[in-house]
């Protein structure tokens, strides 16, 4: 899978509008194009156009294939640079619990959003899924409970 668009919108001075676009395709191997042209590989992010002679076979004209044209749609990515945030919820006071395994480390800062509010804090301790933080400034940590996203602060 490959981004293949991003925006931002800032609606007001406390609501951004985050949109990605992804693309996939899956990776095929030997791709017949026709008339025993193969392509050895072709990536999610490749496009191919067949390059055709005419020939005269069976008393009339025909296309035939002789080389293929292989471009890349899309270059690809490291979504680790990216700073995804990682969607989660407020499970105690301080501590965000991830739905995903989140990549974070104690040695991070964190910026957490949520429905009305922002947050900078220090990440003080994590596992897999959890992500402890502690000081920092903006809003005030919502109620326990409340879907956050929390990200790595660059």
């Amino acid at each position: 899978m490959q981004i293949v668009e991003f925006g931002v919108t800032q609606r007001d001075a406390n609501d951004w509008e985050l949109v990605f676009g992804f693309g996939y395709r899956a990776f095929r191997a030997s791709v017949d194009v026709g008339d025993g042209v193969f392509i050895p590989e072709l990536r999610g992010c490749d496009y191919y156009w067949p390059v055709e002679i005419e020939t005269y076979s069976s008393d009339s004209i025909q296309p035939k294939v002789k080389a293929v044209v292989v471009g890349q749609a899309w270059e690809f990515g490291d979504f680790s640079l990216l700073n995804l945030p990682y969607q989660g919820t407020l499970t105690a006071a301080g501590t965000v619990t991830t739905i995903y395994a989140h990549g974070l480390t104690a040695s991070d800062d964190a910026i957490l959003f949520w429905e009305g509010g922002t947050r900078t804090a220090d990440i003080t301790g994590v596992t897999t899924n959890t992500v402890s933080i502690s000081g920092g400034s903006g809003d005030a940590l919502p109620p326990v409970g409340t879907n956050v996203l929390i990200s790595k602060y660059i």
